[in-house]
């Protein structure tokens, strides 16, 4: 009996020693590569298909959740699922809400998925943070305080490209669902976390991807009326600045026709930056195929995906602009 019992507990040991040790080596194995994986999921930014990139994304977030649940405290799979869902409720879900936006309907199901988007988005953006000490509880005490955010922030985290992609795009998460439920006080009181996050990245990388602190702060300006601090010619200059700025951005164009020429009825200007659009888009559609001739409307490849979302978000606005004005 005795000698049943060494077996048995022997037996025992070796299965769990056997586990631990997969595990063990899944997360090594999960570790070593997440970093190599967050560097090739940049290359998604060179799709010059939005019907591809709605269409290949959600595979891909799901496979980074299944990789994470084997390390949950990875942080390139934390921030590539960050970019990777804030990215595609913007891209994807906000751009196919256009139309149900502009027409003013009750009832806005791209909208909803956005926002469980976004959400997915600032979980695991919250995520990153916590894993250096930060949450969110301590960013909203911070924001009672000037400087109080960015400070806390310095504190914290090192400038680095990995620690302003996360920031920035979980306070982009954060914001696109304030956007999106504006009816929500208590969402809408945050705006300033969100403020100050982006304020810590951009104030140390003012072309961080080429224009996206132009357009939260073009948008942040015009999207308020002047009692509640917004400043919409201020947010006007910012997107016109910023269009000649990054030229081969063209989500500024249509983050412009968004936020400020359409609420603001300037039908002349609209008329205009279709008209940019119409021009481009053969030349653009033509970019996507082989030529023997050599295409140079892309200048900065790390562009296309943008270029590809705003030619989409024009394709849309045309279709509806007899409604808009």
């Amino acid at each position: 009996m005795i000698m049943m019992k060494l077996i048995f507990i022997t037996i025992t040991i070796t299965c769990l020693m056997f586990f631990v040790s997969c595990s063990t080596i899944e997360k090594i194995a999960v570790s070593s590569s997440s970093p190599m994986i967050n560097k090739a999921s940049s290359s998604i930014e060179m799709e010059g298909s939005w019907e591809s990139f709605k269409e290949g994304v959600p595979g891909n977030l799901k496979l980074l959740e299944g990789l994470l649940s084997i390390s949950p405290e990875d942080d390139d799979l934390l921030l590539s699922l960050v970019k990777g869902y804030s990215g595609y409720a913007f891209a994807v879900n906000e751009t196919e809400d256009l139309t149900d936006k502009f027409k003013d309907k009750e009832k806005r199901d791209h909208a909803d998925l956005a926002a469980i988007n976004y959400s997915k988005a600032i979980g695991y953006g919250l995520r990153y943070l916590q894993e250096s000490g930060v949450s969110y509880e301590m960013l909203s005490k911070a924001q009672r305080d000037e400087s109080g955010i960015s400070n806390l922030l310095s504190r914290k985290f090192g400038h680095t490209i990995k620690n302003h992609e996360a920031l920035f795009f979980t306070a982009q998460a954060i914001g696109g669902l304030i956007n999106i439920r504006k009816d929500k006080m208590i969402l809408v009181s945050q705006i300033s976390v969100v403020r100050g996050m982006i304020d810590w990245v951009c104030s140390n990388d003012p072309d961080f991807y080429s224009g996206l602190c132009e357009i939260f702060y073009g948008a942040y300006e015009t999207g308020r009326p002047k009692m509640l601090g917004g400043d919409p010619d201020k947010g006007r200059k910012i997107f016109q600045d910023a269009i000649k700025k990054y030229p081969d951005n063209w989500m500024i164009r249509t983050a412009y026709i968004e936020h400020y020429l359409i609420p603001m009825m300037k039908e002349d200007e609209f008329a205009k930056e279709l008209a940019f659009f119409e021009k481009a888009a053969q030349a653009f559609q033509a970019s996507n195929e082989w030529s023997p001739v050599d295409n140079h409307l892309i200048k900065n490849s790390q562009l296309r995906l943008y270029q590809a979302v705003a030619m989409k978000r024009y394709e849309l606005i045309n279709v509806i602009k007899k409604t808009i004005f």
